[in-house]
């Protein structure tokens, strides 16, 4: 179950197997929260009909989730401060907080009267969205070594992408479809509704009891020996004496990092320009089969598209991870994807004006995976640039931002799309993807975490040679 590593400094180093299955099961745990978040934005067309709200109260619904998350991360990142929110904790909340989302949902479609629980969901899904990224790096920074973190990082987002995947495809099948047979048939539509939304969403509720159970029984915070001498030190670190003056004290040195706040905000305007295209993708090709006089149903085809681009992310979760290990090569991999997604936001725009919804079935592939690349690339950076601040204090600030980026680039697109049409929609979102990369242009990579690491490991040398020489000289 255990590995050791042999370290000039004389400590105890450890690798444990054991650190592959905890993110496995937060993987699965991440997948099922993502799941159940897109195939909420699916169906909007659904929840309109169903729950007979407008689009613009379903488009809250969706996002709500955000604004209660930038709350959430406020008093997380005090708990993360002092070091009460570590691996197990974080993992029993963001379980716990899922299968509540879960649970209100499902109570939604048992009366049409019922759209505020939908909201309830979608404030527990805030939590969770809080949770997220923090709980990744808290099992990260404690159980792996360097060299793995870009990995562990990149198969933890991959989790994200196939739940996005699934979030996407199976409402087109499991709702929308028996929708429209229902009507065709002139049967009850809305008990094919109720029906299918029960399913998929039971289904991952039954998974998360089992993950909750799981992480209650073998879940630890720290490995008995850490994998580096850089986590050792951070484990002998006293934070009982922390007050709250130094909680924001440290909160406003980070504010005065500026590599830290251009690739926060460059970050931000990246992943909020492809939140863009997966919240109104549904409306946009209804746009574009309209003016194609196609017959095909909008939310199926906005499906496929949502579902190219979560591929996307998967394989750029997987190759980025893989990459930020192997060749250390930051700088290099956010300038590439970042000017990649521009290039991408751009042809969707274009191709939408031609009305095409083919092309951005295949361009969302792409797009999908520069940006994920992208941030498994950044968080690596955010987490170097900032040591020795927590790397989860780190990430949940990055979230926080992301959060507020998006719930302000969704709305004004949603006025702009309203005012002007779907074309100038797009034209913002490439614009926003634009001014991200200008910024990514900007950060100065520094790799702290790891100068620290090889300081520990010469000091360690050079003591344990000072040891040695001091001992041949006691024996003559």
């Amino acid at each position: 179950m255990e590995k050791d590593l042999e370290k000039g400094s004389g400590e105890s180093v450890k690798l444990y197997k054991v650190r592959w299955i905890f993110l496995a099961v937060i993987t699965l745990l991440y997948f099922t929260y993502i799941f159940s978040g897109f195939s909420v934005s699916q169906i909007n067309n659904i929840f309109v009909e169903y729950f007979h709200v407008t689009y613009a109260a379903v488009d809250w619904a969706t996002i709500g989730d955000y604004p209660n998350s930038i709350i959430a991360t406020f008093f997380l990142l005090w708990l993360i401060y002092k070091e009460c929110a570590k691996f197990r904790y974080l993992s029993v909340a963001m379980t716990s907080f899922v299968i509540a989302s879960q649970v209100a949902r499902m109570v939604a479609f048992v009366n049409s009267h019922l759209f505020a629980f939908v909201v309830i969901g979608q404030i527990f899904n805030g939590v969770c969205a809080a949770l997220s990224y923090p709980l990744c790096l808290s099992l990260v920074m404690a159980w792996f070594p360097h060299e793995e973190v870009g990995t562990a990082v990149g198969i933890y987002m991959s989790g994200g992408s196939l739940g996005q995947v699934l979030g996407t495809l199976l409402p087109s099948h499991l709702v929308i479809q028996p929708t429209i047979r229902g009507k065709e048939n002139g049967t009850s539509w809305k008990v094919a509704d109720r029906d299918a939304c029960l399913i998929m969403w039971g289904v991952p509720l039954a998974i998360l009891l089992v993950v909750l159970a799981f992480i209650l029984s073998m879940a630890s915070d720290y490995p008995p020996m850490p994998p580096t001498l850089v986590q050792s030190e951070a484990r002998r670190k006293d934070t009982s004496s922390l007050t709250f003056r130094d909680f924001l004290k440290s909160c406003f040195e980070l504010m005065k990092n500026k590599t830290y706040i251009v690739g926060c905000i460059a970050g931000s305007m990246i992943s909020s320009s492809y939140i863009i295209d997966v919240t109104m993708m549904p409306q946009l090709i209804k746009n574009v089969l309209h003016n194609s006089h196609s017959e095909f149903n909008p939310d199926i085809i906005s499906s496929y598209v949502i579902m190219s681009l979560s591929l996307g992310e998967f394989v750029g979760a997987i190759i980025g991870g893989r990459l930020v290990d192997k060749f250390r090569c930051h700088k290099r991999l956010i300038s590439i994807t970042s000017m990649g997604a521009v290039v991408c936001a751009a042809s969707i725009t274009i191709a939408y004006h031609w009305s095409s919804y083919q092309v951005p079935i295949a361009i969302n592939l792409f797009f999908g995976c520069s940006c994920r690349c992208y941030l498994v690339s950044l968080i690596e950076i955010l987490t170097q640039i900032s040591y020795p601040l927590e790397a989860t204090f780190a990430t949940a600030v990055l979230r926080c931002l992301i959060f507020f980026s998006v719930v302000v680039e969704v709305e004004i697109g949603r006025i702009i799309f309203d005012k002007a049409g779907g074309v100038w929609l797009l034209i913002f979102q490439a614009t926003c993807t634009l001014i991200g990369m200008l910024l990514s242009l900007l950060i100065k990579v520094e790799n702290k975490r790891l100068d620290a690491e090889e300081l520990l490991t010469e000091q360690g040398e050079k003591s344990i040679s000072e040891t040695t020489r001091l001992m041949d000289e006691d024996a003559f």
